[in-house]
């Protein structure tokens, strides 16, 4: 049984909370593959959504490609949420089998 709730060090991220809800919702009505936008009235925003969104798709399991446009005065992300598994075939297909020739590798240990 809980006990209250949880310990601020294993709580998501404001932004991640925020998206969350969004990235639900776009799997449950929609799937995969159907871009959804989001307006934002600043660059730190749309930057903070961005994060969000990435977040809040790792939590539920699913791979997220996200742009982050001006449009005017406002700024608008579009996300697109993806299978694991086919997100996966595309980079294979893209960069080769050898993750050492990836852009980015999800494994590769911090260097810094």
């Amino acid at each position: 049984m809980p006990r209250g709730p949880q310990p601020h060090w294993t709580r998501s991220a404001e932004h991640t909370e925020r998206m969350r809800p969004f990235v639900e919702s776009l799997l449950a009505q929609h799937g995969y593959e159907t871009e959804a936008v989001i307006a934002c009235d600043n660059a730190d925003e749309a930057t903070q959504a961005r994060r969000g969104i990435f977040n809040a798709a790792r939590q539920c399991k699913v791979s997220a490609s996200v742009n982050v446009e001006p449009s005017g005065s406002k700024w608008l992300v579009k996300f697109t949420l993806h299978d694991k598994a086919a997100a996966r075939a595309y980079i294979v297909g893209k960069h080769g089998s050898n993750r050492a020739d990836w852009p980015y590798d999800p494994r590769r240990p911090n260097t810094e």
